[in-house]
């Protein structure tokens, strides 16, 4: 028991992709100025079985005096038990545990944290020279990006929001007043091309104070380069407010097409057509089949997914525990995650999507051409592409310079969003997992397509885990104990520790966008994270990787390597480069 308390932790840590330094800071605003972190492992299950105890001795006593058997007496105290756990169900009934998770995390991490961390910022580009003025005018004007935030403000509630005052996990969420005022969170200012970057730097690291806010950053000068020739839209969120693919339902109501009509991620709306179209195929082939073969059929399965469910649940049970430290960790000390240090952020164009799906291509064709017996292998999906491509830039030397043994394991978390689990269009939340997955990397990889195969392999064995879902489950339930947070966020730091990077692979328009009549150039998305953040986003035809790191030193004189953020992004591209480059020499 004390494990599964000790570790289970993941699981918040599995539904937000940051977290932060050692469990040590406070909350002054807490009644007593209860400290946070203070409380062990073995303390916390002991409180929880001393309430536990109370429970079951006073469901005893009460039926012993109405006369009650042993048998019946221990079934009311189950009874009791279990309903009072389910019963005692959070604040706030519109957040999922992953929003409570995201909130709590602040109180529990934020002392050991990055600065600005939970926050996420999403930056749109926007080009001062174009044939047309919506494609070259700079950012839209104040009073037009007002008039479109006002209209989502109106739909979606959470964006009217604010926080509640912080406690406990399972009491974290939000109120609806009646005071918001959605143009005193935009704001305007002027900058100098060559302080651009810096000031959205700068923004990307500072707290907005509010669930969300916007800055319209218009350069003051005209200059022959005309990269430098932008202005820029930084959009501070909390993360708490919704994931990555709510994110994508907000954003199409903020941005259009060229025609007017709503934005939408092509790529989104294929996957939810095959789920919806997977239903009536089997229950075809149910129809069509014996009934007693169905049956069978239906009781082995259900008997093969109970067990690999158990199997699963026991994995997520000892997870902390049970994985070793990394033995090549990038850019971190073993063990603990990246220094509290303000982060750097880049973001650069790496391939194009035309290239993508040439080398996903590429990598399915028969492995020999000459047989009659040669099989076609399952085409590789483009998220395989990407990953494979940056395991590959981990070993060059710009980015990891230090020889390591070659057997060696560099982990990262994969954050993936699960599809809407509430018909609500005007809902946002977040409902995702991190699984852990090792990398596949070092001097046993003997080619691209070894490590394209070995990626492949390893993302199918992720889908099919669920050791994610198993770490959620038990998280919520342990929530609802309200007396191992402190555990919970302990626990998320140390595996946080033996991880190197958070990778995020997010579709985006394949199409330009526009924002209150401008034509958004580029994107970019940051978040400050307790490890190297990586987020990768698809955008009218480019593949574009955002970086969230630091370039500092290590805390002490370990040789662990330092992951240097524009040197990452730069050995990405020279991958994709040298993978084509391979391919068109075939």
């Amino acid at each position: 028991a004390a494990r599964t308390a000790t570790v289970t932790c993941n699981a918040t840590m599995a539904s937000s992709t940051s977290s932060s330094g050692g469990p040590r800071g406070h909350y002054d605003d807490e009644p007593g100025g209860q400290v946070v972190g203070a409380v062990s492992a073995s303390t916390a299950v002991t409180w929880w079985l001393a309430r536990v105890g109370v429970g079951i001795g006073t469901a005893a006593v009460a039926a012993s005096l109405l006369g009650l058997s042993a048998g019946r007496t221990a079934t009311v105290a189950v009874v009791g038990l279990v309903a009072s756990v389910a019963t005692v169900g959070p604040s706030d009934a519109t957040t999922t545990v992953v929003d409570r998770g995201l909130l709590a995390v602040d109180k529990h991490l934020k002392a050991d944290a990055p600065p600005a961390f939970g926050q996420l910022a999403v930056v749109m580009y926007f080009d001062k020279s174009g044939a047309t003025t919506s494609d070259g005018g700079g950012a839209p004007s104040l009073a037009a990006i007002r008039e479109v935030l006002r209209a989502a403000c109106a739909k979606y509630a959470r964006l009217r929001a604010e926080r509640r005052p912080p406690g406990r996990m399972i009491d974290e969420g939000f109120v609806v007043g009646d005071s918001f005022d959605a143009d005193a969170r935009c704001a305007e200012e002027s900058v100098s091309p060559d302080g651009l970057a810096d000031r959205i730097e700068a923004l990307a690291n500072t707290d907005a104070a509010a669930l969300w806010r916007v800055d319209v950053l218009r350069t003051t000068e005209t200059t022959n380069d005309l990269p430098r020739q932008r202005d820029a839209v930084v959009c501070r969120l909390h993360h708490a407010v919704a994931d990555g693919l709510r994110a994508v339902k907000l954003a199409g109501d903020v941005l259009r097409f060229e025609d007017g009509s709503r934005a939408t991620v092509d790529a989104l709306h294929k996957v939810g057509a095959s789920v919806s179209a997977a239903a009536p195929r089997a229950a075809t082939r149910s129809n069509n089949n014996n009934l007693m073969v169905v049956l069978f059929d239906r009781i082995v399965r259900t008997a093969g997914i109970a067990l690999t469910w158990a199997a699963d649940l026991g994995r997520a049970a000892v997870l902390a525990d049970a994985m070793p430290d990394e033995t090549r960790p990038v850019g971190h000390r073993a063990g603990a995650p990246l220094a509290p240090s303000p982060r750097r952020h880049v973001a650069r164009r790496v391939a194009t999507l035309d290239a993508l799906r040439s080398l996903r291509a590429a990598q399915a064709l028969p492995t020999s051409a000459g047989s009659s017996s040669a099989r076609t292998p399952p085409k590789p999906t483009l998220n395989d592409v990407i990953l494979t491509a940056f395991c590959g830039a981990l070993d060059d030397k710009s980015v990891d310079a230090h020889d390591g043994p070659k057997s060696t394991t560099t982990r990262t978390f994969v954050a993936a969003a699960l599809p809407e689990a509430v018909r609500d269009d005007a809902r946002l939340y977040n409902r995702f997992v991190m699984p852990s997955l090792d990398l596949p990397r070092g001097a046993l990889i003997g080619s691209r397509a070894d490590r394209l195969d070995r990626v492949r392999e390893a993302m199918a064995r992720l889908k099919r885990s669920r050791v994610a879902h198993c770490v959620a489950g038990l998280s919520a339930v342990l929530e609802r104990l309200r007396c191992v947070d402190a555990v919970l966020f302990q626990t998320q730091r140390r595996l946080f520790g033996k991880h190197s990077f958070v990778y995020s692979n997010v579709p985006g328009f394949e199409r330009p966008v526009y924002l209150a009549g401008r034509r958004v150039a580029d994107f970019a998305v940051f978040f400050p994270n307790l490890l190297t953040q990586t987020i990768f986003l698809t955008y009218d035809g480019h593949l574009v990787m955002s970086v969230s790191g630091t370039s500092g030193k290590c805390e002490n004189g370990d040789a662990a390597p330092v992951v240097d953020p524009d040197a990452l992004v730069d050995a990405v591209a020279r991958e994709f480069q040298g993978w084509e480059q391979e391919v068109a020499a075939r």
